[in-house]
């Protein structure tokens, strides 16, 4: 599936397809309530996209990866064996809800001012990368049960997070106990 120009719905929007899914052109963006889309060789949804709810599945081969302007709740997420899966929410918050973001061994990519995890985030045998890019604001990252500081990763999981702002003092905070493979950054300013 090739989308070429703008689709705007008002409620969901669903793409189910034997192939790919592919945004064409810079102007091929997708506007909705929801976004569920279900693909074979992967989804490519790279232009600058304003859904505020993604479940999305991919099988085979190929990556999951999808761009959008604003906050975005994922409900759920999972990739073809060694493919990746990259969400970027440009401003405001992402949220990985109750439903789980998944590859078996691709790298799983999440990128956002403001980050919740209530849900899974498991990358098989890959790295989880969670960055917050507010470079002036406050951004936060939250998840767990205990004060929304703590994550879990299996203690095999690879995990990097990057804070890029000024006054993201989460870091400090964001690994109670980690485990090995863990690290966390932060760029000072």
């Amino acid at each position: 599936l090739s989308i070429n120009g703008p689709v705007a719905v008002v409620g969901n929007l669903s793409f189910t397809v034997n192939g790919t899914i592919t945004e064409t052109a810079a102007a091929a963006t997708l506007s909705a309530a929801s976004l569920t889309t279900s693909s074979v060789g992967g989804t490519t949804l790279a232009s600058a996209n304003t859904v505020s709810t993604l479940s999305a599945t991919n099988a085979t081969s190929g990556n999951i990866v999808v761009n959008n302007t604003a906050g975005l709740s994922v409900s759920a997420a999972s990739g073809a064996p060694g493919g990746s899966i990259s969400v970027t929410a440009a401003t405001g918050t992402l949220t990985v809800n109750a439903g789980n973001v998944a590859t078996s061994s691709g790298d799983i990519t999440l990128s956002a001012d403001d980050m919740t995890v209530t849900g899974t985030i498991n990358a098989g045998s890959g790295a989880n990368t969670l960055t917050l890019n507010n470079a002036t604001g406050s951004g936060d990252l939250a998840g767990g049960t205990t004060n929304g500081r703590t994550l879990a990763f299996a203690s095999t999981q690879n995990v990097n997070a990057t804070c890029m702002g000024r006054h993201h003092y989460w870091v400090h905070h964001l690994f109670t106990s980690p485990s090995a493979g863990v690290t966390a950054k932060r760029r000072l300013t």
